[in-house]
């Protein structure tokens, strides 16, 4: 299946949401959903690591003051 440049690929949509697909916001709803949801976790996963990582150096630099 070839997909035109800015064609988005088909979601699952639920029985009761075909009709709701009419409506571009809606559309626009899901597409963020699916696709924002999993990069703010990757984002908030990275930031945690990182904040992770450099506590240590700030409980040594408190250590010597």
């Amino acid at each position: 299946m070839r997909r035109t440049v800015g064609e988005v690929a088909e979601m699952y949509v639920k029985p009761y949401e075909r009709s709701l697909m009419d409506i571009a916001a809606y559309r626009l709803h899901k597409q963020l959903y699916a696709f924002a949801s999993p990069l703010v976790v990757l984002v908030g996963v990275v930031g945690n690591m990182l904040s992770f990582l450099r506590r240590p150096d700030r409980q040594r630099r408190r250590r010597k003051v």
